[in-house]
C-alpha cells in the first residue's frame, strides 16, 4: 500500500559498503535492487550517485540517459548531465542540457546560473589579456584590446536575460546581483548598473 522503501535501503546499503571501500559490494548491492525492480528510476539515480562517488563520469552518463529515457520531462537529469558534461570539458553539449533544463522548467534557478557561468568561462581570459595591453600605445595592441573588450561585452549581452531571469527567481542572491551590477556598468547602461547597486545596498552588501 505504502510507498517502497527499496531505493533508499539499497542507497544506504551502497554508501556504506563505498565508506567502508567495499566498491565491489556496493554496486553488487544496487544491481541486484534493479535486476528486482527494472522500472525503478531512483534505482537508477542510485546506481549513477554511486558511479559519480567513484569518479566514473562516463558511466553516470550513460545511466542518466537510461533515467532520461523513463523521464524525458524530468529536467532535473538535463541539469545533472549539463554539470559532468561540463566537468568532461565538452562545454557546447553542457550548454544544450542546461538550455533543455530551461525548456522544461523555466522556474529552475540553478539551470539559468550554470549556464551563465558556461557562457563566461572565456572572460577571465580575455581580461588578462586586456590587462597585459592596456597600458601599450602600438597600434596593434590597440586594435587587440578593442576586439577583446567586444568580445567580452558580447559574452555581458548574451548572459544578462539568463542573470535577470534567474534574478526574478531568487531576488536575494548576493553575487548575481553583483555581477548584474558590473555586467551594466561595463556595457554603459548607468541606469540599470545604478538600480542594482541599489538592491545589492538594500541587502546590506
Amino acid at each position: 500500500i505504502t510507498e517502497s522503501r527499496l531505493p533508499e535501503i539499497t542507497k544506504n546499503i551502497a554508501f556504506i559498503y563505498f565508506n567502508q571501500n567495499r566498491n565491489d559490494l556496493a554496486l553488487d548491492a544496487i544491481k541486484d535492487a534493479r535486476a528486482a525492480n527494472p522500472l525503478d528510476i531512483n534505482l537508477i539515480l542510485v546506481e549513477a550517485d554511486l558511479y559519480l562517488k567513484l569518479g566514473d563520469n562516463q558511466k553516470y552518463l550513460v545511466l542518466i540517459d537510461e533515467a532520461i529515457e523513463k523521464e524525458p520531462d524530468n529536467h532535473i537529469l538535463y541539469f545533472n548531465k549539463g554539470v559532468i558534461t561540463a566537468e568532461e570539458g565538452d562545454k557546447a553539449k553542457a550548454r544544450s542540457f542546461y538550455e533543455r533544463a530551461i525548456d522544461l522548467n523555466p522556474s529552475h534557478a540553478d539551470s539559468y546560473i550554470n549556464l551563465a557561468a558556461l557562457i563566461l568561462d572565456p572572460e577571465q581570459d580575455l581580461i588578462d589579456k586586456m590587462d597585459s595591453i592596456v597600458r601599450s600605445n602600438k597600434e596593434s595592441d590597440v586594435v587587440k584590446y578593442k576586439k577583446y573588450k567586444k568580445q567580452r561585452e558580447d559574452l555581458y549581452v548574451e548572459v544578462i536575460p539568463l542573470l535577470e531571469n534567474f534574478y526574478e527567481i531568487d531576488s536575494t542572491n548576493t553575487q548575481v546581483l553583483k555581477k548584474l551590477k558590473e555586467v551594466y556598468y561595463t556595457l554603459g547602461d548607468y541606469v540599470k548598473y545604478n538600480a542594482y547597486k541599489e538592491k545589492v545596498e538594500a541587502l546590506g552588501q
